[in-house]
């Protein structure tokens, strides 16, 4: 049962973090386009591919339920998300790897990004004509933007709405709701883009080992 609760978290985790910033968006007919929305998913695009390393700390809130951390991502393939508490895991993806780690049992497991959110970490460009995903809205503001869309293949992961300032140059914060209308936001702090990050952030040694 606690493996069984920690995939489905992991999973939920990576869902919020991979849409976060590894968007890859067509426009299908379930949503027509016009000029000044394709301005913008351009702006969004370019924003998201001129992300190479960015360190922050994270709050992430569900149903009133607030959780933090650190999060690290080095593109294309590496994360690393780091909470403070519960839950009380430390998740890292490593080109098609993706560990995670349970502090309280010391216990460490191995999955292929493929069968996680985090495969898309694996996209070395982000653009607008995968087939996997459709947009469901975009809205344009006075004071931001948002997006919000659906992948194709993960219809339960839900829907996943970025929101950004009206110039789209800052990200402000990330919504996912579920099935059952329950949102869960996450919200980056302290934001910056760090010319390199080392390369240990997106390995986990068990401390049972003598190295």
């Amino acid at each position: 049962m606690k493996a069984e609760y920690l995939y489905r978290l992991t999973f939920k985790i990576l869902t919020l973090f991979c849409f976060l910033f590894l968007l890859s968006t067509p426009l299908h007919a379930s949503r027509s386009a016009s000029n000044l929305d394709k301005v913008y998913l351009l702006k969004i695009e370019n924003f998201l591919n001129g992300i190479k390393n960015l360190s922050s700390d994270f709050i992430q809130n569900h149903s009133g339920s607030i959780s933090r951390g650190k999060f690290h991502l080095s593109r294309p393939g590496k994360m690393r998300i780091e909470y403070n508490s519960q839950p009380n895991l430390l998740i890292t993806v490593n080109g098609s790897v993706l560990t995670y780690k349970d502090l309280e049992l010391d216990e460490i497991s191995n999955l292929s990004t493929n069968t996680t959110p985090a495969s898309l970490l694996t996209r070395k460009n982000i653009s607008f004509k995968a087939k996997d995903i459709s947009i469901s809205s975009l809205t344009i503001g006075d004071e931001q933007v948002s997006v919000t869309v659906v992948k194709k293949n993960r219809p339960e992961a839900g829907k996943f709405r970025l929101i950004f300032d009206k110039d789209v140059t800052e990200f402000r914060k990330m919504e996912v709701i579920d099935d059952l209308n329950q949102v869960v936001t996450v919200k980056l702090l302290n934001i910056t883009y760090p010319e390199k990050l080392p390369s240990r952030l997106f390995y986990i040694k068990s401390s049972n080992l003598p190295f």
